[in-house]
């Protein structure tokens, strides 16, 4: 038997009080005992992970978004007693990357590894920039996406969707141009239109940006892409699934452990995990502390 501390969002994208209803049964039906908190405000997640007690609940559980997500884990892992917890994701948001990565893309999956026990250890990267310091766990990057993001309707968006993303990188490339992006990496100087740190694979859903990043792996691939026009964005938000962005696209991918991203332009917004986090100047490293993870009994790697 575990104790749960679990972190909902109700106001995230797909959630509804029977998923979450359901979950909580499920847990309870294997033998768990489950503590609910729900968030109402941008913040209330990372309070009460601060306040958690790791001998009355050892696992925390976030039902929510990659916001949320990303909230609790910087908060758990700023604790000292950080590798007291082991930590779930059971998926309700519009987008979890990190559910994604690990192949729990439905709540019902998630709890079902949940309950299976077991667990993988997963390595974590960190974005120093003047407003302090966040973690991440899939992706930190900047470029052309990240203006879309930061200008994205978000209401819009979950009525239309990859249209909305297709509208407004149109209304702000037409406006003025995106500023381009600079990377130190190993003391060698790298500029494109798009830079991101890659801890995992995919990028903005279920789209792949890298070929070789793995969680488990304490580096990072580094993708930058040299140009990128509104044709070749659109051409891969609008195909497949799982389609890999390197092959079509005039880019470069390496392996690094850190790296430093900057631009000339100012407030130059920075994207982690999704959501834009913070502004360049960024340092990027590999955090020294790993997060324990609930997973699939099996991870598709493909």
């Amino acid at each position: 038997m575990t104790n749960f501390l679990l972190i909902s969002n109700p106001k995230s994208g797909s959630f509804n009080k029977e998923t979450l209803a359901d979950a909580v049964a499920s847990f309870e039906k294997a033998g768990h005992v489950v503590s609910v908190c729900e968030t109402s405000h941008k913040g209330d997640g990372a309070k009460i992970m601060a306040a958690a007690d790791h001998e009355k609940t050892p696992a925390v559980i976030v039902a929510g978004g990659g916001g949320l997500v990303s909230e609790v884990i910087d908060a758990l892992m700023n604790r000292d007693d950080y590798d007291k917890f082991t930590f779930g994701i059971i998926p309700t948001g519009s987008l979890n990357v990190l559910a994604l990565e690990m192949g729990l893309t439905e709540p019902e999956a998630a709890v079902n590894a949940i309950c299976s026990g077991k667990i993988q250890k997963i390595t974590l990267g960190q974005a120093k920039t003047p407003e302090g310091t966040r973690l991440f766990t899939v992706l930190a990057g900047a470029g052309n996406d990240t203006w879309v993001v930061k200008k994205l309707n978000l209401k819009l968006k979950k009525c239309s969707g990859k249209w909305e993303f297709f509208k407004t990188f149109l209304r702000v490339s037409l406006i003025s141009s995106i500023p381009s992006v600079k990377a130190e990496i190993d003391g060698r100087p790298y500029d494109g239109d798009m830079i991101c740190a890659c801890n995992g694979k995919y990028y903005g859903g279920p789209f792949r940006a890298a070929e070789l990043s793995d969680l488990s792996e304490d580096e990072f691939e580094v993708v930058i892409l040299k140009k990128v026009t509104l044709f070749d964005l659109m051409k891969h938000i609008f195909s497949a699934p799982m389609k890999y962005l390197l092959p079509e696209m005039n880019a470069v991918a390496l392996k690094a452990k850190t790296l430093k991203i900057t631009s000339d332009a100012p407030a130059y917004p920075l994207q982690i995990d999704g959501d834009i986090i913070n502004t360049l100047p960024a340092e990027i490293s590999v955090f020294p502390k790993k997060l324990a993870l609930y997973t699939r009994l099996k991870i598709d790697k493909k």
